[in-house]
């Protein structure tokens, strides 16, 4: 059994349950209300460009003591190197194992590259001086956030290449198919 010393009710008494079931849903309205202030609070911030989560430096970058982003040039090298050599017509697979052949330590510090690190890197406009946040689905973004570490023209020639390099096309019967056996780790079987 349980009592409720500030309400002076026992969980044993008929008529104190109702009102620890009204006090229970009270609160439960309380923290769901409490809960969508917040991410009004979260989204409106985002939405003004307030949010200090446009400021979350990635590989290539450092924020200084005012809170700036400045340029980490051995690492800036690497993000426009990724970016020639994906132009150049290398595959992702190709880049990580010329990195590391290269010896080029990973965003984390590791000696092997992730296929993900470099294709997140090759999809990531904070590179052009762009701040971009992702939220429900909707995108927002603040342009001239930032020194660029490579041209936005550049970036856009890498999306156009990677969409048409992508190797799934969606069928008449709305099927995800593979196009070719060129970009693909998988090769397709002969008939």
């Amino acid at each position: 059994y349980i009592y409720f010393e500030e309400q002076s009710l026992d969980s044993r008494s008929p008529e104190s349950e109702l009102y620890i079931t009204l006090f229970s849903g009270i609160a439960q309205e309380e923290n769901r209300s409490l809960s969508e202030n917040i991410k009004w609070g979260i989204r409106k911030k985002i939405e003004d460009g307030s949010s200090p989560i446009y400021d979350r430096p990635c590989y290539g970058y450092r924020v200084d003591e005012n809170g700036e982003f400045t340029i980490v040039p051995e690492e800036a090298t690497v993000v426009s190197r990724i970016f020639a050599m994906y132009l150049s017509g290398m595959s992702i697979l190709k880049i990580k194992a010329v990195l590391e052949a290269d010896g080029i330590l990973s965003p984390t510090g590791k000696d092997r590259w992730s296929k993900r690190t470099i294709d997140m890197i090759l999809l990531n406009k904070k590179y052009c001086g762009y701040s971009v946040v992702k939220v429900e689905n909707k995108s927002y973004e603040q342009d001239n956030h930032h020194k660029p570490i490579i041209p936005l023209e550049l970036f856009e020639k890498v999306q156009a290449e990677k969409v048409e390099r992508t190797n799934v096309e969606i069928g008449e019967d709305g099927k995800l198919y593979r196009k070719s056996a060129k970009y693909s780790s998988q090769k397709t079987k002969e008939g």
